[in-house]
């Protein structure tokens, strides 16, 4: 499942610190696949395991109105779309980072 490879990646991250939590249930209904919080700035990641659509976008700016309602607004909420098999670097998309799975922790590493 491309929500286990991706979160297989994580461990680094926990590894220095960071807070990693799989599967988030949204009050509702509804899960985020991953939210990662470093110190200063938590990353609500959604999965998908190709290419991605707008569908995809919106659900993941969904993620992220829920993070603020559920982390606070002091806290810098920065939504992801991962691309599972895709090794794109990090790009921009309507507010949203689309970035493949293989760059995901060093772009988080730079973010946060």
């Amino acid at each position: 499942m491309a929500e286990e490879r991706v979160g297989s990646r994580l461990w680094k991250l926990e590894e220095l610190g960071w807070l990693v939590e799989h599967d988030v249930q949204k009050g509702g209904g509804g899960n985020i696949d991953h939210v990662v919080q470093s110190p200063a700035v938590t990353f609500v990641i959604e999965t998908k395991a190709g290419a991605s659509g707008s569908c995809d976008l919106s659900q993941v700016l969904r993620h992220a109105e829920w993070a603020v309602c559920h982390y606070g607004s002091r806290r810098e909420i920065v939504p992801v779309l991962c691309l599972q098999r895709s090794r794109q670097g990090p790009e921009l998309i309507e507010g949203i980072h689309a970035v493949g799975a293989s760059n995901l922790v060093g772009f988080m590493l730079d973010r946060g």
